[in-house]
Order: C-alpha cells, then sequence, then structure tokens
C-alpha cells in the first residue's frame, strides 16, 4: 500500500482538493444565496466543509515544497 501512495504526487491530491472546495462552495453556498432559498445550518456546514479543503490543499501544496 505505500508503494501506491509513494508514487502518487502531492500536487495532484492538493489540485483535487482544491478543485473539490471549489466545487462545494458554489454549489452549497454560492448557489442558494443567489435562489434566495438559503438554509443557515446547510450554508454554514458547506462553507466549513469548502474551507477544509482548501486549507487541505495549502496544506499538501506546502509539503511538496519541503
Amino acid at each position: 500500500m505505500d508503494r501506491i501512495f509513494n508514487n502518487i504526487h502531492p500536487e495532484i491530491f492538493s489540485e483535487i482538493s482544491r478543485d473539490i472546495g471549489q466545487v462545494l462552495f458554489a454549489g452549497v453556498v454560492v448557489e442558494p444565496i443567489i435562489s434566495h432559498s438559503t438554509e443557515t445550518e446547510v450554508l454554514i456546514i458547506g462553507l466549513l466543509f469548502s474551507v477544509c479543503f482548501w486549507c487541505l490543499s495549502i496544506y499538501l501544496n506546502n509539503k511538496q515544497k519541503i
């Protein structure tokens, strides 16, 4: 199993994580605001997940430079 993870580059996971964060932000945060059908709990959870994926992306991107 370690050979699989050693062959995968961190920048790939970083880009995937960044894209997931963007899609979550657009689908769960921006779209309900535009359509005026916001539920506060869903908005907060979507924003938290987006920020978590963006932070993971930054972490993985910094890890590859070390």
